[in-house]
């Protein structure tokens, strides 16, 4: 058996991969996403060792939506807090639903989706150019 792997450089996977994981349709392998976080003292414990994962490629690219903040949606009842995030109600009767629909916040008013909408135009012109250079190789490698 050839230790090849242990330095194999991974492609990402196609989009239609992905697609297929996310519809249960048996993709070539598990997408993966955030497989770069090291968070929780990760890097301190193992540092550039982590470095060493760089071969395997984020498949999915996440552009967080920041948090809600209910307490700022002026609704008419108090939401409990200093419990653990999942834990904490903003809805504790379905009645108050509709009343936080409509309190939501507009989208098309928020600086913040802007901001998403710039960072997801430079993912996707940064996939595009991935994109064209795989396509480039792939014809040089046929001709």
């Amino acid at each position: 058996m050839t230790e090849s792997w242990r330095t194999e450089v991974f492609k990402p996977l196609p989009k239609a991969e992905v697609v297929k994981a996310v519809e249960r349709g048996s993709p070539c392998r598990i997408p993966l996403a955030f497989a770069h976080w090291w968070g929780e003292g990760l890097w301190e414990q193992y540092g550039e060792r982590l470095n060493e994962l760089n071969r395997y490629p984020e498949d999915v690219r996440v552009i967080g939506i920041p948090k809600l903040d209910a307490n700022a949606m002026n609704l008419s009842w108090k939401i409990q807090g200093g419990r653990a995030h999942d834990s904490n109600l903003v809805i504790d009767d379905w009645a108050k639903l509709d009343e936080f629909i409509a309190k939501l916040p507009d989208p098309a008013k928020d600086p913040a989706f802007e901001r998403l909408a710039r960072e997801a135009a430079k993912v996707h012109e940064a996939l595009t150019v991935e994109i064209r250079k795989a396509l480039n190789e792939f014809a040089d490698a046929l001709a």
